[in-house]
């Protein structure tokens, strides 16, 4: 997505996107993730956004209340630490092919592990009165990744586990998921 690339750029960049067909996309900070969404949305005329965490974990669990959806078992639902061998020089942190592991009821896969994922809020303290679809603090520092990763301990890979991350921050066991926002139906949007 950057401007300037040279033809040597392009052909690295082609071997990367063959690559990123089957694995998921790594080393990416906050605000790249959220530059993606934009150019995504104005490219494709769907709105994209990245979830809030709420909207991430609530997929995550899929309706389950346990630590891991799905099974329930670390080991089939995603990529920690325990299950990752040696990378190697094109993958030198050991990220599996995307669709490796089982998915979870709603049939999303890799929600566990593999790489962490950004989220939409800010870094804070929850709000401990109840509430639906909450979101975070709108200013701060840090942000937010969800799910672990392959150099995570199977714990941080947990449907609950957030850790927090400086903005800018970029690592190659990072990434994201879009969401796709729905347009409003005629009848629900608010007259002029």
């Amino acid at each position: 997505m950057e401007p300037g690339v040279t033809a040597d750029d392009q052909k690295t960049a082609k071997k990367t996107a063959k690559l990123y067909k089957v694995y998921p996309m790594g080393y990416v900070g906050l605000d790249d993730a959220r530059s993606f969404c934009k150019v995504f949305g104005s490219e494709t005329g769907c709105a994209a956004a990245l979830p809030t965490e709420a909207q991430w974990e609530y997929a995550c669990r899929a309706g389950t209340i346990g630590p891991f959806a799905g099974t329930g078992d670390p080991a089939e639902m995603g990529w920690s630490v325990e299950q990752t061998g040696n990378g190697d020089e094109v993958n030198p942190i050991g990220v599996h092919r995307v669709k490796t592991r089982r998915p979870n009821a709603w049939g999303l896969y890799d929600m566990h592990g593999n790489l962490s994922e950004w989220v939409a809020d800010r870094y804070g303290e929850y709000d401990r009165r109840p509430q639906v679809d909450p979101k975070g603090p709108d200013e701060g520092e840090s942000g937010i990744c969800r799910g672990g990763s392959v150099l995570s301990d199977p714990n941080r890979c947990r449907s609950a586990s957030r850790i927090s991350r400086a903005a800018g921050e970029c690592r190659d066991d990072t990434g994201f998921r879009i969401l796709l926002v729905p347009d409003e139906p005629e009848s629900e949007r608010a007259a002029p």
